[in-house]
């Protein structure tokens, strides 16, 4: 009869620390430690049993998800303000426009034109580009 090997306390908190690591699975660390994955498993189980913080491959990836998204937000005092204004500005803008960087204020615009463009497609009054630009400066001058 084969006995099974004992781990101590700190090769166990040592071994769980690194699976959950971001970017690091529970197969990674236990070939990296010679080990079966389903011992950190169970390790992770006993450990959250016993009030230790240990979270699964899972939630882990759902929170590192989470927080790249909020990378990618806007300040949000910066959105209250687009709100407040809108709300008390005896002269409120007809839309406000809140994005995280230049690239993505871009590609707003850009998708707004591609509407635009797509609407102006194949109707009986279509414009021409020069003039689409032509309405566009006006559109500047009256804003």
């Amino acid at each position: 009869m084969t006995r099974r090997k004992r781990y101590s306390a700190e090769f166990k908190r040592e071994a769980l620390r690194r699976a959950n690591e971001v970017g690091v699975t529970d197969v990674l660390v236990a070939e990296e430690l010679g080990i079966n994955a389903r011992n950190l498993r169970n390790w992770r189980d006993a450990a959250e049993g016993e009030g230790d913080f240990v979270i699964d491959d899972e939630t882990r990836k759902s929170l590192m998800d989470y927080a790249a998204s909020n990378e990618a937000m806007k300040d949000p005092i910066e959105v209250a303000e687009a709100v407040l204004h809108q709300m008390s500005s005896d002269a409120p803008k007809r839309r406000y426009m809140v994005t995280p960087n230049a690239e993505q204020a871009a590609e707003t615009i850009r998708v707004a034109m591609q509407r635009t463009l797509q609407l102006n497609e194949g109707q009986p009054y279509s414009y021409s580009r020069d003039e689409l630009v032509a309405l566009l400066d006006e559109s500047l001058k009256t804003n």
